[in-house]
């Protein structure tokens, strides 16, 4: 209760502080994924109602100190795609985890710092997400495991058959932006290094696909 205490005039300060400045930081997370719910409904909205008026740097903090013991989780689950492009990534998503979990892609998010961010963001939340990356390289792939190891997370890992003469014609079928140089396929391709549990996967799986349909099959070193 203590701590409560502590946290909640330390967040009346930083409110009182930045209505002094007029500024304002929306929160662009929903509340309901980041604050645990709270029986005594005064308490839930008070809670609701400092946190909005906190901008975010300030939240990560404050969240973890508030409730460290919400950041075990039976589905803490970090999972890394593996595989050159144009072998089906974020099409696997779709299907399987667009639900469920938080979508991590340099596509999306375009600069490393806002990819550290939203990895920050579910560590923070026990929130499940997927690195829906090439990660072809064992340093690549290295980075993700380790703060997801760190933070108790399950680290699952899909590698995707990576057949670059496969890859090459499915590039060619795409348009626009989704299309992108065959040097990139290629030099991704020479960068590949087949994934292994001694990285720390806590599971691993192969995934191929034919027809568009997609075949999961756990891994085996002799892929």
């Amino acid at each position: 209760m203590k701590a409560t205490s502590e946290i909640y005039n330390r967040a009346n300060c930083l409110i009182s502080a930045y209505k002094a400045k007029q500024r304002k930081y929306p929160l662009s997370l929903p509340i309901n994924s980041l604050i645990p719910v709270h029986k005594n409904e005064a308490q839930q909205e008070r809670i609701h109602f400092t946190f909005r008026m906190i901008r975010k740097e300030e939240l990560f903090s404050i969240l973890l100190f508030l409730f460290p013991q919400n950041r075990i989780f039976e589905n803490m689950q970090a999972i890394i795609f593996c595989g050159i492009q144009a072998t089906g990534k974020t099409t696997f998503f779709k299907e399987k985890f667009f639900k469920t979990h938080v979508h991590i892609s340099m596509d999306l998010l375009n600069t490393r710092n806002k990819e550290l961010r939203f990895i920050e963001t579910c560590i923070l939340t026990s929130q499940p997400f997927v690195v829906d990356n090439t990660n072809p390289s064992l340093k690549e792939r290295a980075k993700y495991i380790a703060i997801a190891k760190a933070n108790k997370f399950k680290v699952t890992g899909y590698y995707f058959q990576s057949k670059l003469s496969d890859a090459i014609e499915r590039n060619n079928q795409r348009c626009g932006k989704e299309k992108i140089p065959e040097i990139g396929i290629r030099g991704t391709f020479k960068k590949l290094d087949l994934p292994s549990y001694s990285e720390g996967f806590d599971e691993l799986y192969y995934v191929t696909t034919e027809n568009n349909e997609f075949t999961i099959k756990p891994w085996s070193d002799e892929v």
